[in-house]
């Protein structure tokens, strides 16, 4: 996996749109990166994202609420969480979470609220590392 490759041209100014920059330059953390829409949906995840938490493609979660991607027990807490970013504050927690193969992580989780220069808030940046990966 990783980021696809660019043109050959020298990069200009206008050789990437901001969105294709700004997706680039997720794919290169080791991190598992996310960004959820408003409603707290799945927009992106990192190519990292993906195999650290076992999945073989993004199109299976694009689109689903994040919250229900985690154990039940552990949603209700988690979307409190996301509700507080798209408020505007930057959140950590750490929780459980398995992965798509029901491999058992724990995770560190930070969610910054994206936002616009008048402080509207567009979207949720979610990274999360594995606090007690597996030897």
């Amino acid at each position: 996996m990783g980021v696809p490759p660019i043109s050959q041209k020298p990069l200009t100014q206008d050789a990437l749109s901001a969105d294709e920059t700004m997706l680039s330059l997720l794919e290169q953390s080791r991190d598992c990166v996310r960004i959820l829409g408003l409603e707290g949906t799945l927009d992106f995840m990192n190519c990292s994202g993906r195999d650290a938490l076992d999945a073989e493609k993004f199109g299976d979660a694009r689109g689903k609420v994040w919250w229900a991607l985690w154990p039940a027990h552990t949603q209700d807490f988690v979307r409190s969480m996301f509700e507080r970013a798209r408020k505007g504050h930057e959140v950590e927690f750490s929780a459980d979470c398995p992965t798509q193969m029901g491999n058992m992580r724990k995770w560190m989780v930070t969610l910054k609220p994206m936002q616009t220069d008048d402080n509207t808030v567009v979207g949720v940046l979610c990274t999360s590392s594995d606090i007690d990966p597996a030897e």
